[in-house]
């Protein structure tokens, strides 16, 4: 039996076969794909699957956007996991998806590989175990190496290698593998990286 079951769900049909030719290589998985909304939570209604089960959602899509299905899909069955995959880079969009309980918010503009590597990865659980990551979605960059200095309440000191842009968001995942979501508030340079102090305005756990 298969350990995941991973359905994809986009309104362009070019990405859905991307994802299932590229998923498809996962041995542990069952790879679907749905270019209708409806037609997905049609097919939750009555899956019976008894393993992992991801959702990969597209949020712009004609008939129902990505944020409708994601609400009605938990009310089927609120053990379903959520990566959304789009070209949707606005700031509301990303706080109310992750406040719905997403894992993962990925930008299509990234490059075939990242994409699969980052779908990938939540699926096997690296990126819980990879406290050194970070999305930056204003400027659509990763930080590979970061180290807590403090917490006080809500706001969050990190000393990072690199500088980040004064308001850009940062998602830090949790233990749970789900994010919490924080704005930067202040940048300050170091002689070698940044002292950076953001606030959680979002807890998507």
């Amino acid at each position: 039996m298969k350990e995941n079951q991973i359905i994809v769900i986009d309104d362009s049909h070019d990405i859905g076969r991307l994802l299932l030719h590229c998923l498809q290589d996962r041995e542990d998985s069952n790879i679907l794909y749905f270019q209708d909304p409806a037609s997905a939570l049609d097919f939750l209604t009555f899956n019976k699957f008894k393993g992992n089960k991801w959702l990969i959602v597209d949020v712009m899509m004609p008939k129902m956007n990505g944020l409708e299905f994601i609400v009605r899909s938990k009310e089927i069955d609120p053990n379903y996991k959520v990566c959304i995959l789009t070209g949707n880079r606005d700031e509301k969009t990303i706080e109310d998806a992750f406040s719905l309980g997403i894992c993962e918010y990925i930008f299509k503009d990234k490059t075939k590989d990242e994409i699969i590597w980052k779908i990938n990865s939540l699926i096997d659980n690296e990126v819980k175990q990879t406290p050194e990551f970070i999305e930056l979605y204003e400027v659509s960059e990763v930080i590979n190496s970061y180290k807590v200095k403090n917490r006080i309440g809500k706001k969050l000191i990190l000393e990072t290698l690199e500088e980040l842009p004064i308001h850009s968001l940062v998602n830090i995942p949790g233990p749970k593998g789900q994010g919490h979501l924080y704005r930067v508030e202040k940048c300050d340079l170091l002689d070698r990286g940044a002292l950076i102090t953001c606030r959680g305005i979002k807890n998507a756990s």
